[in-house]
C-alpha cells in the first residue's frame, strides 16, 4: 500500500521545489510509476519512473518543479476599460497518479495506486527565496474562507500615485466563493468617502488568478471614477456580504508635477504579479551598429568616364548594408523609503521588464547591470535616498520625442493647452498664433 509522506500545498510556486514523497508497505517493491496530468484537459504532462535508494529502500520521492515550471507563465493585460481581468496562464492545475510496481514470483506486477482522491493541486508562476518559501502558508496569497489574503506583490503599501501611474494588483482565489468583488473606495483629504464601486469577478470556478488595473487613468475609463477632490483611495477584494477577503491597498492621489518627465517601468515580480515604479528624467541614447562593406571608388559614370565621381558627387568608399538600432534610457527615482529601496531589488531579479509608452503600449526592455546595492536612508546622511537605472529597449524601438513615455505633463500637448498655441509636428517646437514667432518648449514662458 502507498502512503504519501509529504506533498506540496494546494497552491505552490512553480519555481520552487515541488516534492512528492511516497512509501510502500510492500516488501517486494521495485519502483513507482508516476503520471502527471493537466487537470482541466486530462492531457498527460509527463510519465516517468522513480526508484528507491539505499538510504530510502521502502519508498521514493520526486521534484515536479522541473516538469511543471514551463506550463505556467507570466501574463499582462493592459486593457484600461477592464478593472478586473482573469489570468489564464498564471496558474495551472495538475493531478498525480502513483502506481507501485512489485516483484511477484519474478514478474513485475502493478500494485497499489494512489490518485489523491481526485484532488487538484495548483502551481502559479512564482519563485520565492528559500526563507520566504519555508514560511509560506497556504492562505497567504490565496483568497480563501479562513484568512485574509495578500496581493501578489511585495511593494510597500500606502503609495503616492498620479494620473500617469501604471498600477496593477494580482491575486489568487481557491474557488470556495460563489461571489467575489473588487472594491474601490475613494476618500477626500479628511477621510470622508467620495465614491465606491464594486465589480464582480466572473468565472470563479474556471480561473484561479485575476488582475486589477487600479491606475487612476484606467479607473476613469473602467469605473467612471472621478478623482476631483480625492485625497486617497483603497482597493480590496470582498465577498457578497462586503466582508474583506484581501488586504487593503491604499493609494494617495496627487497631481503630477509638470516639472518632471515620467517613465513607468513595469516588471514581472517573484510572486507572478506585475509591479511598477514611476521613474523620472529619462535620458535616451541611440546606439547603432552597422554592417558595411568597402567598394571601389572608381566606376563608369553617367558620362561614360571611368572616374571617382558622377554628376558632381564623389563615389562612396563604404556602403552600409544594414543598421541595427537600440535605445538605452537612463532614469532616476524620486526619494525612496528604506522599504521601497529594498523592494526594488525585484526589478533586478525580474525575468521580464517593460517600459510604458505614452500610448499605453508596453515595450520589452533589458535592465543593464546585475548588481544592486540597496540604499538605506541612515547611511545617506546629507543626500537623498535615490537610485538610477539604465534600460536597453527591444531592438528597433526608438523614442518618439518628448511624448515617448507615459507622461503628459511635460509633453507638447500639455504646453499647447496651457499656451493656446498651434503645435507643429516637430517635437519641442510650436508657433505663437498671435505673433507668428516660433518658440522652443525650453523657453515657453516667453509667450505666456
Amino acid at each position: 500500500m502507498i502512503s504519501v509522506v509529504t506533498k506540496p500545498s494546494t497552491f505552490s510556486p512553480s519555481g520552487n521545489h515541488l516534492i512528492w514523497q511516497v512509501s510502500s508497505s510492500d516488501p517486494n517493491l521495485v519502483y513507482f510509476k508516476v503520471k502527471v496530468s493537466e487537470a482541466e484537459s486530462g492531457g498527460i504532462i509527463n510519465s516517468l519512473n522513480i526508484f528507491p535508494t539505499p538510504a530510502y529502500q521502502n519508498g521514493s520521492y520526486i521534484d515536479l518543479s522541473k516538469l511543471l515550471q514551463n506550463v505556467v507563465m507570466w501574463e499582462v493585460n493592459t486593457d484600461s476599460y477592464l478593472l478586473v481581468a482573469p489570468m489564464a496562464k498564471l496558474v495551472r492545475g495538475y493531478q498525480i497518479e502513483i502506481t507501485e510496481v512489485t516483484n511477484v514470483g519474478g514478474v513485475l506486477t502493478d500494485g497499489d495506486v494512489f490518485t489523491d482522491d481526485d484532488a487538484i493541486s495548483y502551481i502559479f508562476n512564482a519563485e520565492l527565496g528559500r526563507i520566504e518559501r519555508s514560511t509560506l502558508t497556504q492562505g497567504k496569497y490565496v483568497v480563501n474562507q479562513s484568512s485574509t489574503a495578500q496581493f501578489l506583490t511585495g511593494k510597500p503599501n500606502y503609495n503616492k500615485v498620479n494620473d500617469i501611474n501604471a498600477e496593477y494588483l494580482y491575486f489568487l482565489q481557491d474557488g470556495s466563493f460563489s461571489n467575489l468583488y473588487a472594491r474601490v473606495r475613494t476618500f477626500d483629504g479628511s477621510g470622508s468617502i467620495v465614491d465606491s464601486v464594486t465589480t464582480a469577478l466572473e468565472d470563479l470556478d474556471t480561473y484561479q488568478a485575476y488582475r486589477l488595473n487600479v491606475s487612476p487613468k484606467s479607473m476613469k475609463d473602467s469605473s467612471n471614477l472621478s478623482f476631483e477632490g480625492v485625497g486617497y483611495y483603497v482597493v480590496d477584494i470582498v465577498d457578497q456580504s462586503a466582508i474583506a477577503r484581501s488586504e487593503e491597498r491604499v493609494y494617495f492621489y496627487e497631481e503630477a508635477d509638470c516639472a518632471y518627465d515620467y517613465v513607468n517601468v513595469l516588471w514581472i515580480n517573484s510572486l507572478g504579479g506585475v509591479d511598477s515604479y514611476q521613474f523620472i528624467a529619462p535620458q535616451d541614447t541611440i546606439n547603432v551598429s552597422r554592417n558595411s562593406m568597402k567598394r571601389n571608388t572608381h566606376a563608369i559614370n553617367a558620362e561614360g568616364v571611368y572616374s571617382d565621381q558622377s554628376g558632381g558627387i564623389f563615389n562612396p568608399s563604404d556602403v552600409i548594408i544594414s543598421n541595427n538600432t537600440t535605445t538605452t534610457t537612463r532614469m532616476v527615482s524620486l526619494h525612496l523609503s528604506d522599504a521601497e529601496a529594498y523592494w526594488l531589488q525585484e526589478l533586478y531579479r525580474s525575468k521580464q521588464v517593460f517600459v510604458e509608452l505614452g500610448s499605453g503600449e508596453l515595450v520589452p526592455a533589458m535592465l543593464n547591470g546585475t548588481s544592486y546595492q540597496i540604499p538605506r536612508g541612515k547611511y545617506n546622511r546629507g543626500s537623498l535616498n535615490t537610485m538610477s537605472i539604465e534600460l536597453t529597449m527591444a531592438d528597433g524601438v526608438i523614442p518618439a520625442g518628448v511624448t515617448a513615455y507615459a507622461t503628459t505633463r511635460s509633453s507638447i500637448e500639455f504646453i499647447d493647452s496651457q499656451m493656446n498655441a498651434i503645435v507643429l509636428n516637430i517635437p519641442g517646437y510650436g508657433i505663437n498664433p498671435n505673433t507668428g514667432r516660433s518658440y522652443s518648449t525650453n523657453y515657453s514662458q516667453n509667450y505666456r
